[in-house]
């Protein structure tokens, strides 16, 4: 029997009572996790769903451990197009109510959909529910749960709470313009939403979420349940790079996304000041980190670029001034800089 494919006119007033949810899987390369991805989607207790597992090119043995799952999925082999491309690729296969993601890489906890889908039932408005999830690597848990670790996130998240529950409900563009804390794997969107907004960006070899979640936001209120349904999986070779590389290669994300917006002139003016800020700040963070590893001439073209958009930052100014002195003056001053912490972290030394 064909699956049915929604009305995207009538959605908020006849979503079923059990919507069916279209779980898309992408992956490359990732033959060692694709298989407990897949199996963390079976296991669930909300169990009217379809997988779909878009291999966007893949030269490994992936193709071949999907062997014990091959009657609950639907193979769609691709050419390379990136992460935003293969996830479009499973958009245009889906035939669900609600669209989810899930990457190769992580896995959900059994009650997600189950919990997701009831949220979305009492605020047919959402047009994205997420949940918390937590960081994990081979080895061991590296974070519990991490909405936690950002204020943002639970000022956000207590500003909008329904009453006593554990789901907020509420406006996050603004709060999107200055921190992304939505992980893909912990998202469900509506399908009529991105019928409206539009799917991922495919120019974008990283960050095409948040580019997404900015669009939808500018149109609909996020709902978030405040429990760790996923895991986000650290590895070494993923797009974010190392871990102790991370701040950097987010801040690079970031920028790229707002800018272009900018470009595009899709932020609303009232925001236009705020996001300048925003990047102001991500390129100082980003010279700063530079400067610290004396890549000069690397630190010099972000605190630049950070002046074009705050011109009297006196920090930018500063550093990209020092950026000029020789290498052996500046080891000094941070020989200076490092005593002086010392002293004040142990003012008795001064005093012997």
């Amino acid at each position: 029997m064909a699956v049915r494919r929604p009305s995207q006119n009538n959605f908020l007033d006849s979503m079923p009572d059990q919507p069916l949810i279209s779980v898309i899987i992408p992956t490359y390369n990732c033959a060692a996790y694709v298989g407990q991805a897949i199996a963390s989607v079976v296991a669930q207790t909300y169990d009217r769903h379809e997988i779909i597992v878009v291999d966007d090119g893949s030269t490994d043995e992936t193709k071949n451990v999907l062997g014990p799952y091959w009657e609950q999925i639907r193979y769609v082999y691709q050419d390379n197009r990136g992460l935003a491309g293969a996830r479009n690729t499973g958009i245009r296969e889906a035939q669900g109510d609600l669209i989810a993601f899930l990457d190769a890489d992580d896995i959900w906890f059994s009650n997600k959909l189950a919990l997701q889908v009831h949220a979305f039932k009492r605020h047919r408005k959402a047009g994205v529910v997420f949940a918390d999830f937590m960081d994990f690597d081979d080895a061991r848990v590296t974070r519990s749960s991490r909405l936690t670790t950002w204020p943002q996130a639970m000022a956000w998240f207590n500003r909008h709470r329904v009453g006593a529950s554990e789901m907020a409900f509420g406006p996050m563009y603004e709060e999107l313009l200055k921190a992304n804390w939505i992980h893909a794997s912990s998202a469900i969107v509506r399908r009529d939403a991105l019928s409206k907004v539009g799917w991922f960006d495919e120019t974008l070899r990283a960050g095409e979420d948040l580019e997404l979640w900015l669009r939808v936001a500018r149109r609909y209120p996020f709902l978030c349940v405040n429990r760790v349904l996923s895991g986000y999986r650290y590895r070494a070779d993923s797009l974010c790079g190392p871990i102790d590389s991370r701040a950097t290669r987010v801040n690079q994300i970031v920028v790229k996304v707002l800018e272009q917006h900018l470009r595009r002139h899709e932020i609303p003016q009232e925001h236009v000041s705020s996001v300048r800020r925003v990047l102001c700040q991500r390129y100082w963070s980003l010279g700063w980190t530079y400067f610290g590893e004396n890549r000069f001439a690397e630190a010099r073209g972000y605190f630049r670029q950070g002046l074009r958009y705050q011109p009297f930052h006196r920090e930018h100014w500063l550093y990209l001034c020092a950026s000029f002195l020789p290498v052996a003056m500046i080891e000094a001053v941070r020989r200076v800089r490092r005593w002086g912490r010392s002293l004040h972290a142990h003012p008795e030394t001064a005093a012997q």
